[in-house]
């Protein structure tokens, strides 16, 4: 017998069009080992700053977003997704606090992507790593238009799959971006895209293997119609 997991809808957060102007910002752009970025909007600042850790061989990145005129926002739990530009893998996931800020440590040198979705989803509650199948967990989007099923076979292979929810319209091509993520340390263990009314499954193990006392994944997903497809990560199924 599978085992159904349903989630909790997360409404739009305060501030929702800085969330936009933010995301805005940050998606598209990236940094490397000695050039960070600044953008300036009409209504957010943000920054990427990347600088050596002692040990000279990582970097630690700062990510912040700041509304000007000090207007209300909920930053907390946006994420921003760090890939890697020549295959399209997301190496990293963080979340803002609620000041705006994030910090991504052990980096290694290199060039690296950022993007980032207003228009997200965090499932509530984290995924116990040793939890066996079958299994099904289902979530929504914020705005509750599109439903996204994740589920773990006896074998422990995973399955992910989008559908439109009734009445829900979407372009044709409109994806859902998903990522598996270890909530401690930010490494992405499994993720990729899945176009609405199709599964996928993602067989072999984890590209990030769990640290002591990291064993939980969080799911994260967010829409991505065709025209922001291009330039973005993809992920990898495996």
């Amino acid at each position: 017998m599978t085992e159904h997991i349903k989630g909790r809808p997360r409404g739009r957060s305060p501030g929702a069009h800085l969330l936009d102007e933010a995301a805005r910002l940050l998606s598209g752009v990236g940094f490397s080992t000695n050039r960070g970025h600044h953008g300036v909007g009409d209504w957010v600042l943000v920054t990427i700053d990347p600088a050596w850790n002692a040990d000279k061989r990582t970097l630690s990145v700062r990510i912040s977003c700041s509304a000007r005129a000090h207007q209300d926002v909920d930053w907390t739990g946006l994420p921003v997704y760090i890939w890697e530009p020549v295959d399209g893998n997301v190496v990293n996931v963080v979340f803002l606090n609620k000041f705006g800020e994030a910090n991504v440590d052990c980096v290694p040198p290199g060039r690296y992507g950022v993007a980032v979705g207003a228009e997200w989803k965090r499932c509530p509650d984290p995924i116990p790593l040793q939890r066996v199948g079958p299994w099904i967990r289902e979530d929504w989007t914020a705005d509750e238009q599109v439903q996204v099923s994740l589920g773990r076979t006896d074998a422990g292979d995973y399955s992910v799959a989008a559908e439109a929810v009734a009445g829900a319209t979407f372009s044709a091509g409109t994806e859902v971006f998903y990522c598996l993520v270890k909530p401690k340390t930010g490494q992405v263990s499994r993720c990729g895209r899945v176009a609405i009314g199709e599964r996928q499954s993602s067989t072999g193990p984890p590209r990030a293997l769990a640290a002591a006392g990291d064993d939980q994944e969080i799911l994260v997903f967010s829409i991505v119609p065709p025209a922001e497809q291009a330039g973005e990560p993809h992920g990898n199924h495996a």
